[in-house]
């Protein structure tokens, strides 16, 4: 190969390297790392957890837990890239059971809306009756639409009604 094919292809290659970190600025963030107690081991099982969300859009999965019987997800803080104060902001949640090799099943919908309110306001939604299985939650529509992106400032998952 002569020197200049190699110049060319090593600045093609330093170019897409470029392109490629430079695009992720643009990418949602989600936080969903709750540290085990000292001395867990790699099966430790979590009940509760909480997290954030910046700029996540419809089709956002959360992070998998193992749950029994009830489920309740709590945003507190919500807003989204909707400028417009006509617009109701409110965002789609639902529950989802994470099944391998079959499609995972719905445990239906719950519409966030009173976490729009303000940075304190919360939002809930309660699902009875699961399976044992591994759960998450799916964002859907936001305001209705698909291309608005939503941030929580806190996220809280109980899957313990006692709580």
């Amino acid at each position: 190969m002569s020197v200049h094919a190699w110049t060319r292809r090593a600045r093609v290659v330093a170019i897409f390297g470029i392109f490629s970190c430079s695009s992720l600025g643009g990418m949602p963030v989600a936080s969903a790392v709750s540290p085990a107690p000292e001395g867990a081991g790699a099966h430790h099982v979590v009940l509760n957890w909480e997290s954030s969300m910046t700029s996540v859009l419809s089709g956002f999965q959360s992070r998998r837990w193992d749950d029994v019987s009830y489920s309740e997800v709590r945003f507190t803080g919500c807003t989204t890239t909707e400028d417009d104060p006509r617009v109701d902001e409110s965002a789609e949640v639902e529950m989802r059971q994470d099944r391998s090799f079959q499609p995972d099943k719905s445990w239906g919908k719950k519409t966030a809306r009173h976490c729009f309110d303000s940075r304190s306001s919360v939002s809930s939604g309660e699902w009875t009756g699961l399976d044992a299985g591994r759960y998450y939650f799916q964002i859907g529509l936001i305001n209705t639409r698909v291309d608005d992106a939503l941030s929580v400032a806190r996220v809280y998952v109980d899957t313990t009604r006692a709580d």
